[in-house]
């Protein structure tokens, strides 16, 4: 069963699946985690004292990853 909302948007009536629903807060969830695991990357004294630029790296390394299985 599927079950649809007619959302208003200010132009008129959409339909949303509840699949798109959970589709779209995953994805949130995903993006705000990810902003937190990146945040404590840059952050890290062990990281930082790795050597200037790495702890950055290593979050481009973890984003070009992330690209590479969507």
């Amino acid at each position: 069963m599927v079950m649809v909302w007619l959302v208003g948007n200010g132009c008129g009536m959409v339909m949303v699946t509840l699949h798109l629903v959970f589709q779209e807060v995953n994805q949130a969830v995903m993006r705000e985690y990810l902003q937190r695991v990146y945040a404590s990357i840059l952050s890290h004294p062990d990281l930082v004292a790795l050597g200037e630029g790495i702890p950055q790296l290593l979050v481009q390394q973890a984003q070009s990853v992330i690209l590479m299985h969507r």
